[in-house]
C-alpha cells in the first residue's frame, strides 16, 4: 500500500489550513455548547431564508392570480407549502390562495379541502376575505 507524503506536522500538507475539528470529547462542555450554538444559528438562517423565499413565492403567486394565470399561481402556492421553515401565516396565505384558485375553477371539493386545511393551520376565513394582502376571491 502506498504511503501519502507527510508534511512537517505529520498530517499531510493541507492539514495546517483546515479548520480545527471540535468535538465534545476534545473540548468538553464548552466545545459542545459552541457547536450547538453554531448549528442553531445555521438553522435560524435557513429558516429566515426559507421564510423570505416563501414570501417571494407568495408575492409571485398573488401576482399570477391577479392576471388570471391560475395554474401558475396554484403551482407557486404549492411550492410554498412544500418548503421547510415557512411561517404559519405564509402557510395560511398559500392555502387560502389555493382555495381561491380552486373556487375560481369551480372545483368546490378541492376548494373545501384546501380551506379546511387552512383552518386547521389557524386561518380565520372572515379575516382572510377582508385582508388586502390575500388574493380577492
Amino acid at each position: 500500500m502506498m504511503q501519502l507524503p507527510k508534511h512537517k506536522n505529520g498530517f499531510g500538507k493541507h492539514a495546517e489550513r483546515s479548520a480545527p475539528v471540535l468535538s465534545r470529547h476534545v473540548c468538553g462542555a464548552a466545545g459542545a455548547a459552541l457547536l450547538y450554538r453554531t448549528r442553531r444559528q445555521q438553522l435560524q438562517r435557513l429558516v429566515v431564508r426559507s421564510a423570505e423565499e416563501a414570501a417571494e413565492l407568495l408575492r409571485q403567486g398573488n401576482g399570477k392570480y391577479v392576471v388570471k394565470d391560475l395554474m401558475g399561481a396554484l403551482k407557486l402556492y404549492e411550492d410554498v407549502l412544500k418548503q421547510e421553515g415557512v411561517t404559519a401565516r405564509q402557510k395560511q396565505e398559500a392555502l387560502y390562495g389555493s382555495t381561491a384558485v380552486h373556487a375560481t375553477f369551480g372545483d368546490v371539493e378541492l376548494a373545501q379541502i384546501t380551506l379546511r386545511e387552512g383552518i386547521k393551520n389557524g386561518l380565520d376565513f372572515e379575516q382572510a376575505v377582508n385582508d388586502p394582502e390575500m388574493v380577492e376571491m
